[in-house]
């Protein structure tokens, strides 16, 4: 049964899509329960337009249900990008559910001064809200809302299931268009050659590479760029951030979505694809759950790691706590840190499965700690354990992990598990042509 896990997630990162008979639960007998609900991205708060920034050691009430577009209830946890603004000092920001103990986990990590966003998936509290706690340092914050994942209360329409794979990068302008002129649009499309499984929205990893000036990066689907942002930068520092964004479906397997250029500068974009969200009539995929807000690895005391700081051009192979995950999990979310790096570098954080993809999900500069939002797919093993890998191109770093939650099986697809290796087909095709800019 491991084997079998391992086979479709296998075949599910090379397709990038599920393809399946149609012969399960139709969607009037499935649940919301763990599905993904994209949302328009809307501002949730703003400190420097209300109470102003929250002071070291303070915390932000964020509501989450019953607003923009969320229901009042059956909402599981939050997808959010958090916005560090005009930091103090060194410092993070804890995001967990309201009315929980804070967790020793970080959200944000920050340089003095800096200004910076991750995109973190925060478990709700019964009130419908986040809390964000600060520490070591003052900061303005900004909240903006992605989506959310579902319980089955929520009786809106059906959600997305998931698909958690090892990257691969959409497009690097450095390599086709060039830079993205500021004030700037670049559509990317891509073709999903899947009629049964249709996206409804992605998961990348959106990188900046050496903008000429301070602003941000929004990654959108439709006609108007929303008044939010997705990576925020500073002139000459080669920023990522995680996100998820909602595709539209252009026709004949193509799908797209844009990424604005909010500066007065003009910067480099490289798109790593990391996850699809899609619709299928069977049910068969992969649903989120909650965990409570737990640090896996550290490097510098040696949780999940040797106590030492990962190595020029080396892998960190590490294997999460095994109550972290059941029989049917695939992969996991959260936040990696890269913490006091000896040199510029980037970090690639992937299943081991295959080959390093060619990815990155950090790219630090020397001295300064940086995080990143992640979901990432594990390898499993014939005693069906999990593994995570961690790249480092140059330079020593030490790395933390936290995770708040997972990635199991849908009730459908362990329904049909002895029957699994006939569901998965060859991928018919996935691809990526060259993005195009609008000015």
């Amino acid at each position: 049964m491991p084997r079998t896990l391992l086979t479709v997630a296998a075949a599910c990162a090379l397709a990038f899509s599920v393809s399946v008979p149609m012969t399960h639960a139709s969607a009037d007998a499935q649940t919301n329960e763990g599905r993904f609900h994209k949302t328009a991205a809307t501002r949730l708060i703003d400190t420097r337009l209300s109470s102003g920034p929250v002071a070291k050691g303070g915390s932000l009430r964020v509501p989450v249900a019953g607003t923009s577009g969320v229901p009042a209830v059956g909402v599981k946890a939050a997808v959010v990008n958090i916005t560090a603004i005009d930091t103090s000092a060194t410092g993070w920001i804890t995001a967990y559910a309201t009315g929980q103990a804070k967790p020793w986990t970080s959200a944000v990590n920050f340089e003095r001064g800096w200004t910076g966003a991750t995109t973190a998936t925060v478990p709700v509290g019964s009130d419908g809200s986040i809390t964000l706690s600060l520490g070591n340092a003052s900061a303005n914050v900004a909240v903006d809302l992605i989506g959310y994942y579902s319980t089955a209360a929520d009786t809106t329409e059906l959600g997305s299931l998931a698909l958690i794979a090892d990257g691969f990068r959409l497009s690097d302008t450095r390599q086709t268009t060039g830079p993205v002129p500021g004030g700037a649009t670049m559509v990317q499309t891509f073709r999903w050659d899947n009629p049964i499984a249709k996206p409804t929205s992605v998961a990348v990893n959106l990188t900046a590479v050496k903008p000429e000036a301070y602003g941000w990066l929004t990654a959108y689907s439709g006609a108007t760029v929303p008044k939010t942002s997705s990576v925020n930068f500073t002139n000459g520092r080669t920023v990522a951030n995680y996100t998820i964004v909602p595709v539209t479906d252009l026709g004949g397997g193509t799908y797209g979505f844009s990424v604005h250029n909010g500066s007065a500068g003009a910067t480099d974009v490289v798109v790593d694809l990391l996850a699809a969200y899609y619709d299928n009539p069977n049910g068969l995929g992969f649903v989120y759950n909650n965990v409570a807000p737990r640090r896996i690895i550290d490097t510098r005391v040696g949780i999940g790691a040797p106590k030492a700081p990962i190595g020029p051009d080396s892998v960190l192979v590490t294997a999460p706590p095994a109550d972290l995950y059941g029989q049917f999990t695939l992969g996991f979310t959260g936040t990696i840190t890269g913490v006091k790096p000896t040199a510029n570098t980037y970090i690639t954080q992937y299943s081991g499965m295959n080959a390093d993809p060619g990815t990155s999900n950090l790219n630090l500069v020397a001295g300064q700690n940086q995080s990143n939002g992640f979901g990432t797919t594990s390898r499993i093993d014939d005693q069906n354990k999990r593994y995570l890998s961690l790249y480092n191109q140059s330079g020593s770093v030490d790395v933390v992990e936290d995770v708040t939650g997972r990635f199991d099986a849908s009730p459908e697809l362990i329904a049909n598990w002895p029957n699994l290796p006939g569901l998965t087909q060859p991928a018919k095709g996935f691809s990526a042509p060259a993005p195009r800019i609008v000015r």
